[in-house]
């Protein structure tokens, strides 16, 4: 597992060279004098996706739990959605849940700051680790390892402002090139922020570890094309241009170019084990259950899911906590043709990792045993052994950010928009159906690849993956009243919305404090 080691940074002063007089206190110029600061740093940076503060107090929030990376995204993408409906009271829950975030919600807030914070820390150790000051420590011999690193971060970077890109649209994008102090970030357009994001991945794909060459847990090459791939599959939502021929291209690249292979068993993907059977999975945010315990990465999907008043449930789990959090809609189900029990008892789609309910029609939305179970990730190994934490409350699992089956579906997508082949990528997209139901009796034809299909198709392969939102804002059906979902709209059966919510709201925070930022419009 890949762990981070969390090291400081200080804190804007006037002179900046200003060393501390607390000996105890750690300076840049401390931890990149020694050549495994470096590697310490990229740590901390890939810790960002998962870890928030020293354990002590949050980076963000003062619960460090409820503000990480992985917990926030998910949330925003999962709950917003067809897939998913939390239980809890906690404020700003049931905006989740309508699909129908104001400025003032506490997630809207936690998303952009971690946007932000997140590039701020990148940022910084691209300045720290120049070529010049590498070789002024006297350190030139890490050079070639450290320009590797660079690249990482670089990527990083260009994930994170797609996240905000995604999310928010016209959002700041600070680089190291930014004095730190400067001013307030100006705003810049959704197209600004995407020709950011594809010039830097551009670059630096040529300078990243070949592909399934770097260490686990660490990107490649073809994280990179991966990422291409869905940032010009949505280009025509971010900036109203049609980039479908480098969608596929890049998709392509992948499947061609990398060694990366779908995982035989489908459950694997989601198991303590993972780090193993890892065929798949191009990047991941790694967890370890005694050495990176967090609240903020799949301990919180994991059990939040989970009842806790169902031992039974708990041991299928690997996990004690049981808070009776989130859980499917009726229309997940839906998906795979289950409406009861018996259904899903007879359903042959091995992907329908579901525990029936008491009521499968969610008449409340903040009662748990409303809705359909979710049990696709487990803290239990692929031979039936738990995860390493002895309490039962931190998986060993890690969380496929990006993984090759949503890569074969892309190229698909890419390709019935008009970008590619469409025969060329019926085998892949038979690949993972043959993988879901164990033969060739469910596989599809060139006609049955219509957009309708792929939509369903990714909503069976990669439902609680945090990818729902942003299919349904690219297909038209997130505010639409042609797909409805319960409690879309904050109606029972589902209702359309305003358009306005295919883009969050910049936190009012921001857009109160910067007079250089204007709100999305319509909030």
């Amino acid at each position: 597992m890949l762990i981070a080691v969390v090291f400081g940074i200080t804190s804007c002063t006037k002179d900046l060279d200003v060393k501390p007089i607390d000996p105890d206190d750690v300076t840049a110029e401390v931890v990149y004098s020694k050549p495994e600061g470096y590697s310490q740093g990229l740590a901390k940076i890939y810790g960002l996706f998962s870890l928030t503060g020293d354990g002590i107090k949050g980076d963000i929030s003062g619960d460090e739990g409820f503000s990480g990376f992985l917990r926030v995204y998910w949330n925003i993408q999962e709950l917003t959605s067809d897939n998913a409906k939390c239980a809890w009271g906690d404020a700003g829950i049931d905006q989740l849940n309508f699909g129908q975030l104001s400025p003032e919600n506490q997630f809207v807030y936690y998303m952009y700051y971690r946007v932000m914070l997140s590039a701020t820390f990148m940022n910084e150790y691209l300045r720290q680790t120049t070529e010049d000051k590498v070789k002024g420590r006297g350190l030139g011999n890490i050079w070639p390892d450290v320009q590797k690193y660079r690249a990482e971060v670089r990527f990083l970077r260009a994930y994170i402002y797609w996240v905000g890109l995604d999310l928010f649209g016209n959002i700041p994008v600070v680089t190291e090139a930014d004095q730190i102090g400067a001013g307030l970030p100006i705003q810049k357009t959704q197209k600004e922020v995407f020709d950011f994001v594809e010039k830097e991945l551009l670059e630096v794909q040529n300078e990243l570890a070949a592909p399934n060459s770097n260490a686990y847990g660490r990107v490649d090459k073809a994280a990179a094309w991966t990422l291409l791939a869905k940032l010009y599959l949505n280009a025509e939502t971010y900036i109203k241009e049609k980039h479908y021929t480098d969608a596929y291209t890049y998709a392509k690249k992948v499947i061609t170019e990398s060694s990366y292979k779908l995982q035989n068993n489908y459950a694997y993907n989601f198991l303590a084990d993972n780090d193993v059977n890892k065929s798949e999975i191009i990047w991941p945010i790694a967890s370890d259950g005694t050495r990176t315990q967090s609240f903020a990465n799949l301990t919180f999907i994991m059990n939040s899911s989970t009842n806790g008043g169902d031992a039974a449930w708990k041991s299928a789990i690997g996990l004690q906590g049981g808070w009776n959090g989130n859980r499917g809609t009726a229309k997940l189900a839906e998906l795979f043709g289950i409406t009861d029990k018996a259904s899903l008892e007879s359903c042959p789609d091995k992907r329908a990792m579901f525990r029936m309910l008491d009521d499968i029609k969610m008449n409340d939305w903040k009662t748990f045993v409303q809705g359909v179970g979710i049990m696709k990730f487990k803290n239990i190994t692929s031979t039936g052994a738990v995860g390493s934490d002895p309490t039962g409350t931190f998986p060993d699992t890690d969380f496929p950010m990006l993984r090759l089956a949503d890569v074969y579906l892309m190229y698909a997508e890419a390709a019935v928009r008009g970008g590619g082949d469409v025969d060329a990528t019926v085998p892949f997209v038979n690949d993972i159906r043959k993988r879901a139901f164990g033969d060739e009796n469910h596989n599809v034809a060139k006609a049955d690849l219509t957009l309708d299909f792929i939509l369903a198709e990714r909503g069976r392969e990669l439902y609680y993956e945090a990818t729902r939102r942003t299919d349904l804002v690219r297909f038209g059906k997130f505010t639409s009243a042609d797909y409805l979902w319960p409690w879309k709209g904050g109606a029972k059966d589902g209702k359309a919305t305003d358009v306005k919510y295919n883009l969050l709201p910049l936190p009012y925070q921001e857009v109160g404090s910067n007079p250089n930022m204007k709100q999305n419009p319509g909030y």
